[in-house]
């Protein structure tokens, strides 16, 4: 009899909307997670003083422009790290440098994503010789698969480094990405 009552109430259906909700309110905590993992993962540091580096860790900085007929104000580079745990998709702005804190390794930009995929093979070494390490300009032509020029511009970087953190940064250390042939 209670059972038949509860039937009639609409139990079952009071139970399964519950699940439902629950069901929603985890997923929604689960994207959300998403979003706040691959936000915070993906912005470029901005630390005031590097004292608050940590020590197993460089802030890596450089520049990547892609020329295009196209306008491309900002993409997403992904970087592969030798040992995995360590790889990254960071936004970057056009013709703009980029400050990534990265673990001493070896690592590799694999692709620019903006409105497809541009596949390109450049290697750099992140060292563990000084907090700040500069590891070049990077230009590559989408349209002209294999244009990609690499230019060491430390002077030029050094200025906008310094101009970032308003005082002059000493103890940079310099390794020039180097262009891998498919």
């Amino acid at each position: 009899m209670a059972l038949r009552r509860m039937l009639n109430n609409g139990y079952p259906y009071v139970r399964f909307r519950k699940i439902t909700m629950n069901i929603k309110r985890i997923n929604e905590a689960c994207i959300l997670f998403w979003i706040i993992m691959l936000y915070g993962c993906t912005q470029n540091i901005a630390v005031e003083d590097f004292s608050s580096i940590p020590g197993n860790e460089v802030l890596v900085f450089g520049k990547i422009n892609i020329l295009s007929e196209k306008e491309i104000p900002a993409f997403s580079v992904h970087v592969e790290s030798a040992s995995e745990e360590n790889d990254m998709i960071s936004r970057v702005e056009n013709d703009k440098y980029f400050f990534w804190h990265l673990k001493p390794g070896k690592y590799k930009i694999t692709y620019f994503q903006f409105y497809g995929f541009v596949r390109i093979w450049v290697d750099f070494e992140v060292e563990n010789e000084s907090p700040v390490m500069y590891i070049g300009n990077l230009e590559a032509t989408p349209e002209v698969l294999s244009k990609v020029v690499i230019k060491n511009e430390f002077l030029n970087a050094k200025k906008e480094l310094d101009k970032k953190y308003n005082k002059s940064i000493e103890n940079i250390s310099i390794s020039i990405m180097t262009r891998k042939k498919i």
